[in-house]
């Protein structure tokens, strides 16, 4: 077990009246999120790109979920009124920014959703599923249908949570957005960029380790403070968020090694 991530965290969980046995029950998913062994499988392509064919899901899903705490932070509504936490606001507007359209390596400004596919289509990994969901949602289809028709199982299971967690209370959305994502993802993208042998990907994992460990995983903390430090329903949405990329990682795990054992066969027969 990762002891740095796990004091961490401990301290973060401390701040907040979450019941004890929840918060236990956090830690150890969370260290099983950021230390998962599927990290350590990735360096062969054919691994690689089961893993981002799947990853590309949850990189789509974190847009909605950052979108739906926007909603929460942020005044959205006409007639205008004042944001309840305008510091708060502020910097919501400033990640939502980013994540929408960052500069990419080129010097192009794209979305951090597209900033993966581009990275995809560099490693070779095929898109043709995901474009075909994109393109399904642009003329006006149901998301769940479309995760149906074009999501690999794993990854249309893992976005159905992060959707329904997207439509719940504003304090379980913000507590799966900052312990689910933004201070997991600073303690997990070390691990993949280890297996990263492409520009692309890289820079995307680079960037979103810098982004997310200096600004946006102290932001989600104080949103915890002020939202959800005593509100145990979300606690369970972080929870489940933790569970859901448990699961994810888990399937993916699964996948590649009856890929690899495939190839093996077939290299045998050969």
């Amino acid at each position: 077990m990762n002891k740095p991530i796990t004091d961490e965290l401990h301290n973060v969980l401390r701040q907040l009246d979450w019941p004890p046995e929840l918060s236990a029950r956090m830690r150890y998913l969370y260290t099983r999120c950021a230390t998962h062994s599927v990290f350590g499988q990735l360096h062969e392509i054919e691994s690689l790109h089961l893993f981002m064919e799947h990853h590309i899901w949850a990189v789509w899903d974190f847009m909605c979920l950052t979108k739906s705490v926007q909603q929460v932070l942020c005044s959205q509504k006409s007639p205008w009124q004042p944001a309840q936490h305008p510091d708060l606001a502020r910097t919501m507007h400033e990640i939502m920014q980013e994540e929408e359209s960052g500069q990419w390596h080129d010097g192009r400004y794209l979305s951090h959703f597209e900033w993966y596919l581009e990275a995809m289509r560099e490693a070779g990994a095929n898109t043709t599923q995901i474009e075909g969901f994109m393109h399904h949602l642009e003329n006006k289809g149901d998301a769940y249908e479309g995760l149906e028709r074009f999501a690999p199982p794993a990854a249309a299971k893992f976005v159905k949570q992060t959707l329904m967690l997207c439509a719940g209370s504003p304090a379980t959305r913000i507590a799966a957005f900052a312990l689910g994502r933004e201070k997991l993802i600073p303690d997990m993208f070390p691990k993949l960029l280890e297996h990263s042998r492409f520009g692309g990907l890289r820079y995307y994992l680079e960037q979103h380790i810098e982004i997310d460990g200096d600004a946006h995983g102290p932001f989600a903390l104080q949103m915890l403070e002020r939202y959800a430090r005593k509100d145990t329903q979300a606690s369970w949405g972080a929870l489940q968020a933790l569970k859901a990329r448990v699961g994810l990682w888990d399937e993916i795990l699964g996948l590649v090694d009856a890929s690899r054992a495939g190839r093996h066969q077939r290299a045998l027969a050969s």
